[in-house]
């Protein structure tokens, strides 16, 4: 066979798009909390780290090409800035800026190569990834007592963060995080791609369709033939 039985791939994505963000949301001029009743989408930028490693099978040859599906398990790391002010409105952590991921799942891709090359270059013409992980983005907090400086701090946090006391602890907050379910469907057309995200769990649930351009690093990491 000219492809390998099995690859092991590391990758990184880097993103400037919109993220879904649980809360900070503004109605009338007012702040609303961050709770799981709303959804927000803010501009950010966005970076992954995964490694896949996928099992081949399946050589094909459809005019000057060959192609070979891979499938076998994923593993992600991201992390996400979030630019919106109204970020300020996570009180139980008011210095974070950055949101990250943590995913486990499942990959099949469509691998493609000139049948012609004498030196195979497969690269992913398509693939869907399905992955359960769990995200800070959608991480929601609630006060471990009512009417507490902290459950004050949810329902209005503009006025919580104008006072010149200190903000409640962290321990004050009780926050959860829970686990999701996550799509990742692309399809590669030479050097752009098209696909989209969807980010399914209990409470709001987030459909994003993405476009963009791709470079291969494979001219700097060879695969052995």
């Amino acid at each position: 066979m000219n492809f390998d039985d099995l690859y092991i791939e590391p990758f990184v994505n880097v993103r400037l798009t919109t993220i879904p963000v649980a809360g900070a949301a503004s109605e009338g001029g007012k702040i609303i909390a961050p709770t799981a009743a709303f959804l927000q989408s803010q501009k950010a930028e966005q970076v992954q780290f995964g490694i896949l490693v996928s099992y081949n099978f399946g050589l094909r040859e459809v005019g000057s090409k060959q192609f070979h599906w891979g499938l076998g398990p994923t593993f992600q790391w991201g992390a996400q800035s979030v630019t919106d002010t109204q970020r300020t409105t996570r009180v139980w952590n008011i210095q974070d800026d950055l949101y990250d991921s943590y995913l486990g799942g499942l990959r099949l891709t469509l691998y493609s190569a000139d049948k012609e090359s004498t030196k195979k270059d497969w690269s992913p013409a398509a693939y869907f990834d399905f992955s359960l992980g769990k995200f800070q983005s959608f991480e929601t907090a609630s006060a471990v007592t009512v009417k507490s400086d902290a459950d004050n701090c949810l329902k209005d946090p503009s006025v919580c963060l104008g006072k010149p006391e200190p903000l409640p602890p962290r321990k004050d907050y009780n926050l959860e995080k829970r686990l999701r379910g996550y799509a990742e469907v692309r399809l590669f057309l030479k050097n752009a791609y098209f696909g989209f995200d969807l980010n399914n769990g209990r409470g709001h649930d987030d459909l994003r369709f993405i476009g963009g351009l791709t470079v291969s690093l494979n001219q700097f990491m060879q695969r052995k033939q």
